[in-house]
């Protein structure tokens, strides 16, 4: 069951390298949605991979050259 919730987090992940900026924007919810879902509360302390992938990913839309995505991430 984690293999395939890590799997939708990844895909969300990779919605923000997207080069459309739309795409980088629902990768954020999708990643909200994700994180905040109670099924998933035991999952990023045992895997520390994937917590690490989604700071960094985080930090690096905040130098974002949209708005709106650097937004999406500073609620973070």
């Amino acid at each position: 069951m984690q293999a395939s919730r890590s799997y939708v987090i990844q895909a969300s992940l990779d919605k923000l390298q997207d080069i459309d900026p739309d795409l980088r924007f629902m990768g954020f919810s999708d990643l909200n949605n994700e994180i905040t879902n109670p099924d998933n509360a035991g999952l990023f302390s045992a895997d520390v991979q994937l917590t690490r992938n989604v700071i960094n990913a985080i930090l690096s839309k905040l130098e974002d050259p949209i708005t709106e995505v650097q937004n999406q991430a500073m609620k973070w």
